[in-house]
């Protein structure tokens, strides 16, 4: 009975062993899944913006100068982001070596 008991037991650590190892298909479906959902969640909103366009009359040029604009907020923000990162980079990299 206790042989029994520990075989399963050494299977059941073998198991988890291998589920804890990162392999490389783990990661490939880890990532197609983030795209699948990024991508999915894109085309939602997008017919959502498209559908509330819709009930409530907004010019569809309207909507499209609103959705540039909107793009062209994000990216500044991003941007300014990413300096402020590359700035303390540069600072860490000179003051940080003496």
């Amino acid at each position: 009975m206790s042989d029994d008991r520990e075989q399963r037991l050494k299977q059941a650590q073998a198991i988890q062993r291998k589920l804890a190892e990162p392999g490389p298909g783990r990661h490939k479906t880890r990532q197609s899944r983030l795209v699948r959902t990024i991508a999915l969640g894109t085309v939602a909103v997008a017919f959502a913006i498209y559908w509330l366009a819709l009930e409530y009359g907004v010019d569809t040029d309207e909507l499209v100068g609103f959705l540039g604009l909107s793009v062209l907020f994000v990216a500044l923000i991003v941007g300014l982001a990413l300096l402020g990162g590359f700035v303390l980079w540069i600072v860490k990299k000179y003051l940080g070596s003496e």
